[in-house]
């Protein structure tokens, strides 16, 4: 479980926990936002994800994964043009390092900006990882992705690469999209010899009427693990949690109309 973001905001009491097993004990809160929760909760919108059991060996876990990934990740082992690093824990410099890199993918993309604040606050208490695949010709990083962690789980947060610098050249995407692959590969291997049991892909919608996401689905899905259902949903905990919470909520509804 991870406590983060703990915050007052216009006088109220504001915290969020990730991968809690249930929603009650906690004090000295109004407002607590809870993700990936397992308990359900009234108003809580379910969230779909695919975690890979980092107990099974090594060969296990590759040969879970489909035919077309392991080929991938072959090829960038024989081809040997990429390096792996990791961050394990991240420095200030780091952080804003990659928020650029992914801002700029987001821009691109059209896409959510990265969360420095909360990036920075998961360095503090050691639940952050920053992984990277860079290429050995051009020094480039090709692909920088971080993951939230807590010795148990550790999950796939912010992900961006350089494909979006190479429309008009296929190869590149290709060699972009191995490198991608082989350093999920990279991660699972690293969390699975670091002791932790499970890796959190973060996230699918597997919903047919979202069509944009299926191929984020397809490519996660690719992995093998199991599809769980966790939650998330906000706990009021006081009166002024309420009223706030409340406003927020009517707020929202208005901007929506």
């Amino acid at each position: 479980m991870i406590k983060v973001n703990d915050r007052i905001k216009k006088g109220i009491k504001i915290l969020d926990i990730y991968y809690a097993k249930e929603n009650s004990g906690y004090r000295g809160y109004d407002i607590i936002q809870f993700f990936q929760n397992q308990q359900y909760y009234p108003g809580a919108k379910t969230f779909k994800t695919i975690i890979i059991d980092l107990l099974k060996n090594e060969d296990s876990l590759f040969k879970e994964f489909n035919k077309s990934l392991r080929r991938a990740i072959r090829r960038v082992e024989e081809q040997d043009r990429i390096d792996f690093f990791c961050y394990l824990e991240p420095s200030n410099e780091q952080i804003h390092e990659y928020v650029q890199y992914f801002n700029e993918f987001a821009e691109a993309k059209n896409i959510y900006t990265c969360d420095e604040p909360l990036l920075n606050s998961l360095a503090e208490i050691g639940c952050l990882r920053i992984v990277g695949a860079r290429s050995k010709e051009s020094g480039e990083v090709l692909v920088y992705n971080t993951f939230i962690q807590d010795k148990i789980r550790a999950r796939g947060q912010f992900s961006a690469s350089l494909s979006y610098k190479y429309s008009d050249n296929k190869e590149k995407r290709n060699f972009i999209a191995d490198a991608n692959k082989a350093l999920e590969w990279y991660t699972i291997k690293m969390y699975k010899n670091d002791g932790y049991k499970e890796y959190d892909l973060g996230g699918v919608t597997l919903d047919p009427d979202r069509p944009e996401m299926n191929g984020i689905d397809q490519y996660k899905m690719q992995f093998g693990g199991k599809v769980v259902e966790e939650y998330n949903y906000t706990c009021t905990f006081t009166f002024k949690g309420k009223i706030a919470f409340f406003l927020k909520e009517l707020k929202n509804k208005i901007i929506k109309h």
